[in-house]
């Protein structure tokens, strides 16, 4: 999967995410060809604040991997700039790229 395919399928979770009343804003981890984890920021429906799209779909690979060897190196799409949080999240699951389609104007 290239990075341009994978920054498209986190707009297309960021339009869920719209159309469920959501900041537009999704994310995917791939692994080799594989999306192990997607999702779009929930912050209107869990009524938190650390829920973005980049943590919730880091989250959702980790579960799905869990201690087991990886065959291929972790990437992350997303479509705005992830946060430092969300960096050292993929620091700490060991994301080796990081792709995102618009600079954060707060980070």
């Amino acid at each position: 999967m290239t990075p341009d395919e994978m920054v498209r399928a986190a707009l297309e979770v960021a339009e869920a995410g719209l159309a469920a009343g959501e900041q537009p804003i999704g994310a995917v981890v791939v692994m080799g060809d594989e999306i192990i984890g997607r999702a779009y920021t929930q912050e209107k429906a869990r009524g938190r604040r650390l829920v973005h799209a980049d943590l919730l779909a880091m989250i959702e690979a980790d579960e799905a991997l869990g201690w087991r060897r990886r065959p291929h190196p972790l990437r992350l799409a997303v479509n705005l700039e992830p946060c430092v949080m969300c960096l050292g999240t993929a620091m700490a699951l060991r994301v080796d790229e990081v792709y995102f389609a618009l600079e954060s104007p707060d980070d």
